[in-house]
């Protein structure tokens, strides 16, 4: 009976109010001090310079074996709020490794953007900003972006999805100087650990928490077909 009472509440209970929802990602990749983008002969401030800066960087950081990757937590804290707001913020803490200057290092001030619209460059935008202190004292910004193409198909729009287009700047603002560069990606072999690790918070009843993951899919999956196939 006991067993019984205790589904029933969770079935039964009374809604708690405000409801979150959190997981877990992890991005690995290469990276390198920077090169600046004249070298490249791209001008400095476009999506697409941006975008090649981090790409030549992170080969010429493949080529060094200059590795970064980090392992956070996104955690949305009310998501009505969180679907409200046109940026979609969510706080992100975690950890990075950032090569010979430090492991494990704790993530500071760590804030992230789904779907963030970026009206000059036209697309979508999927925003990771935090701050750490390498071993040695140090503090950079970490300044990483996904970005989400509406010309292409759903299935060519994977790897928009799974890719982090990252800049390093010197202090803990994007405001400081350029440090390094380079991309990240989701590894394939996390992605199912990934859905496992999403948990609802605060939900007071089994139905609440099932309602909260099925508002946040519905919601990535209205923002996903808005994009690749309403936008075309």
């Amino acid at each position: 009976m006991s067993e019984i009472r205790v589904l029933r509440r969770l079935v039964e209970g009374a809604p708690s109010g405000i409801v979150g929802l959190a997981f877990s990602e992890r991005l690995a990749g290469y990276f390198t001090e920077t090169i600046p983008r004249s070298y490249w002969k791209l001008p400095e401030e476009t999506s697409e310079s941006r975008r090649q800066h981090c790409t030549r960087l992170a080969e010429v950081g493949r080529r060094r074996n200059n590795r970064l990757s980090f392992r956070v937590r996104i955690r949305i804290d009310d998501l009505q709020a969180f679907l409200d707001d046109p940026d979609h913020t969510a706080h992100l803490e975690g950890r990075i490794d950032y090569g010979a200057l430090g492991t494990n290092l704790p993530i500071h001030d760590g804030l992230f953007n789904l779907f963030s619209m970026d009206p000059e460059a036209k697309m979508r935008k999927m925003l990771y900003r935090f701050s750490f202190t390498t071993d040695s004292g140090q503090t950079y910004c970490f300044d990483g972006e996904k970005e989400i193409h509406r010309e292409r198909t759903i299935l060519e729009g994977f790897p928009d999805m799974t890719t982090l287009f990252t800049i390093i700047h010197h202090g803990p603002t994007s405001g400081g100087k350029e440090a390094g560069a380079g991309v990240l990606k989701v590894p394939l072999d996390t992605l199912v650990e990934m859905v496992r690790s999403t948990e609802v918070l605060g939900a007071a009843t089994l139905w609440e928490a099932i309602g909260a993951r099925a508002r946040f899919l519905g919601f990535v999956s209205r923002e996903l077909l808005q994009t690749y196939l309403l936008e075309r």
